[in-house]
Order: C-alpha cells, then sequence, then structure tokens
C-alpha cells in the first residue's frame, strides 16, 4: 500500500524536472532558428526554496509565436561571427536595419556586434523638398573584445537575467 502513495507523490516532482540548455544543446548554426511564445503570467511568481509546490498550467500566451532565424555571416560582418540576427530600430519616424553579428561560445551565446549597413531615406514627405534626404552611412560597432554574453549558458528553466543597453548610429 505505501508503494503507490510514494510513486504518486514522486510523479509531480519527476513532472518538473528543470531544463537545462548547454552549449551542446543550443542551436548554433546559420540554419538555426530560435522559437519564442510571449507568455502572460497572470499570478505573482512563486516562492522558491524547498517544500514549495509549483503549477505553471495556467500560463496562457499572451501573443502569437514568432522565430529569430540565424542568417549566414556576409562578407565585411564582425570577425569571428558564426551568425547574424537582422534586426530594425525605429527613430521618431524613421526606421533603419541592423544586424547582430553572434557566436556560440563555452559560456553562451555572445553578441559580437552591430552592423548597419548604408541606408537612405527621402525627406520629401517632411520637408516638401525632393531633394532632401537623410543617410545612414555603413558602421560596425563592437561589443568588448570577446563579445557580450547576452545568453549565458548553461541555463536552467526557471532562471533568467535582464540586462539594458543601448547604441549610437551616426546619420548625416
Amino acid at each position: 500500500m505505501k508503494l503507490p502513495i510514494l510513486l504518486l507523490a514522486t510523479l509531480p516532482a519527476l513532472a518538473q524536472t528543470p531544463i537545462t540548455l548547454t552549449p551542446a544543446t543550443f542551436p548554433a548554426s546559420p540554419t538555426s532558428v530560435e522559437q519564442y511564445q510571449p507568455v502572460n503570467f497572470g499570478f505573482s511568481p512563486t516562492a522558491t526554496g524547498p517544500n514549495h509546490a509549483w503549477d505553471y498550467r495556467s500560463l496562457v500566451p499572451s501573443g502569437s509565436p514568432y522565430a529569430v532565424p540565424y542568417e549566414p555571416v556576409p562578407a565585411g560582418s564582425v570577425a569571428g561571427a558564426q551568425w547574424v540576427l537582422s534586426r530594425q530600430a525605429i527613430i521618431g519616424r524613421f526606421a533603419f536595419r541592423y544586424q547582430v553579428s553572434q557566436r556560440l561560445s563555452p559560456t553562451g551565446r555572445l553578441s559580437l556586434g552591430r552592423t548597419v549597413p548604408r541606408q537612405a531615406r527621402s525627406l520629401a514627405a517632411v520637408t516638401g523638398s525632393p531633394t532632401d534626404s537623410t543617410i545612414i552611412n555603413r558602421q560596425t560597432t563592437l561589443l568588448g573584445p570577446n563579445g557580450v554574453v547576452d545568453f549565458p549558458l548553461p541555463l536552467t528553466a526557471g532562471n533568467y537575467a535582464r540586462r539594458a543597453f543601448r547604441f549610437a548610429t551616426t546619420g548625416t
């Protein structure tokens, strides 16, 4: 009679086994895709420590799933990059494209730098003159001598880190 009760007590513990990402299990090639699903927690974070029960079945997705594809490294990119991620930044009414160069290391996914390709946009709708434009010249910003860890590995479900940063883009 004690065996079934013990077995029932261990099943929830097995279902809550944490998932740990390591460099061996993390996607790290230009053909990889990271999948995300925004989640609305809708309740207070659970307490940590021993003798707590956690039930995350009430988590509700708050948005559509989206994918972040890794792209091959173009010629002239940051040295040592294994892939790039294409991004867009918005300054007022203007949006510009840039790429984040990344690679995987034993400590995690590293951001090595950002490259902004040359981009020109007409200002005719703003100034009324068809010859007015804004130009962002090609520029690369390196992030430290060895990059910055932006996704530390190993990473176990339940851990998280927050980081804020800014970088400057020069225009004409």
